[in-house]
């Protein structure tokens, strides 16, 4: 039902043109009135100031009547190789990387929502934004976490390659059918 309302998006209702798999391009063309929405995360509201005269907001992550609100969650992960010679430096890093102060400079370079609550208190100028809160919000209340695999760059792209086929077009039904199909065939090798 999702994938065929997405498909209706591009191919028959034509609010946003095919073919802007780009975000920067996406962007664009809503910023400058050819697309009649975006989907996008929120590191657009920062990118989106490039644009002062376009007067936007944001919905929640959409969900059928009868269903569950859900907004996906994940981005980068830290983590240590097993077989390190470096354990010391390795952990010293790792803490540097996600502590207060590098989560603060990763955020204010990139507008990525921190992981660290403490970074929402510490930037409240940036936080208390209506349109970060609504971000907030749905972290608080209906956020679903990646599937925890150490396949899931192959998964996201399986995924992403589907998606793009349904938006130029492809039957959800089908398109989805097989690419759960290469899901499964890829990610045995991780049981």
């Amino acid at each position: 039902e999702g994938t065929t309302f997405y498909w209706k998006l591009f191919n028959e209702w034509k609010v946003s043109p095919q073919g802007l798999s780009d975000s920067a391009i996406s962007r664009e063309y809503f910023g400058t009135g050819r697309a009649a929405m975006m989907l996008g995360n929120e590191w657009n509201l920062r990118r989106m100031l490039q644009y002062p005269d376009v007067d936007y907001g944001l919905s929640p992550f959409p969900y059928f009547e009868g269903g569950v609100a859900v907004t996906p969650t994940g981005s980068w992960h830290v983590g240590i190789n097993s077989k390190t010679k470096k354990l010391e430096e390795a952990l010293a890093f790792t803490k540097f990387i996600t502590g207060k102060e590098a989560v603060i400079a990763w955020h204010k370079l990139n507008g990525i929502a921190p992981a660290r609550p403490d970074v929402y208190e510490a930037l409240p100028e940036v936080f208390d934004n209506p349109m970060w809160q609504l971000f907030v919000k749905e972290m608080e209340t209906t956020a679903v976490p990646r599937p925890r695999t150490p396949g899931y760059s192959q998964y996201e792209l399986m995924l992403r390659e589907a998606f793009n086929s349904i938006h130029y077009g492809a039957d959800p039904r089908s398109t989805l059918e097989e690419v759960a199909v290469r899901i499964d065939r890829e990610l045995r090798k991780y049981r």
